[in-house]
């Protein structure tokens, strides 16, 4: 099909707008050499070339679109595979989750073989998937420093040493990042929390800062000193999702669309 009508409702009338083929592939372009781009960095990360993937499957929905297919084929100079139904086989995964998440948690409960067998033989790690560190001084000038690198596996727990500025430093300010970057510029805090200090060390004293990131996307960071005597501890939460802020704003700008 080379072209289709969209029909759309909006403030009590209703659309009809014609999309060709190659309208709805130039409109999509960008999102489509993004995912080129994620592709590269995920087979990139990963260890390994295009050359030692034989298969590929197509997951969700949006592989359906010629254009996407099209231009995977290209990239990986081999042709996809159909076997699976895209829009299934999320369902599928998500139930093989959550057989595995009943198995591991209700030792003994009346489950199926079948789910226990599959539990046996599966491993499902999550990653991080994005590196997640502090903001610090680094020859007078703020830098990011990576404590969890991205894609470790969940849960996890890293630790990182750095040092107080000046003689008797009252306090200090952590702020967990999320981001590669090393320029701060470039990562987002996801939270602070400012840690008390005794106040009669010296310039350069060490300090431990451990993070502790679990399944719960919730990160909790621990401050020690050299001794490995707690200072102070906080929890940071990931937002997955939008914050209530981020979805009204959101909301009013869809409002104020107009349609000619």
């Amino acid at each position: 099909m080379e072209k289709t009508n969209v029909f759309l409702d909006y403030k009590g009338k209703s659309y009809k707008i014609p999309v060709t083929r190659v309208e709805f592939e130039e409109a999509t372009k960008s999102l489509m050499n993004r995912t080129e781009e994620l592709l590269d960095d995920v087979v990139e990360e990963s260890g390994i070339s295009w050359d030692e993937i034989d298969q590929v499957l197509l997951i969700g929905g949006s592989t359906r679109m010629p254009m996407v297919q099209r231009k995977l084929e290209e990239k990986i100079g081999k042709k996809i595979v159909y076997s699976i139904n895209p829009d299934e086989a999320v369902a599928q995964g998500a139930a093989i989750q959550a057989a595995l998440e009943i198995a591991n948690k209700s030792e003994g409960s009346d489950i199926s073989e079948a789910v226990r067998g599959l539990a046996e033989k599966l491993v499902v790690s999550d990653v991080t998937s994005q590196a997640l560190g502090t903001l610090a001084l680094s020859n007078g000038v703020k830098r990011n420093t990576i404590i969890i690198p991205k894609n470790s596996k969940v849960p996890n727990k890293y630790s990182e040493y750095f040092s107080t500025v000046v003689d008797n430093q009252q306090n200090v300010l952590v702020e967990v990042t999320q981001g590669d970057d090393e320029d701060p510029q470039f990562v987002t805090v996801i939270g602070e929390s400012t840690i008390k200090l005794p106040g009669d060390w010296a310039a350069g004293t060490t300090l431990k800062v451990t993070y502790h990131y679990d399944v719960d996307q919730t990160v909790f960071v621990e401050v020690h000193d050299s001794d490995n005597h707690l200072l102070g501890t906080f929890e940071v939460e990931r937002q997955a999702n939008l914050d209530k802020n981020a979805v009204e704003l959101a909301s009013r700008k869809i409002k104020d669309l107009t349609i000619d």
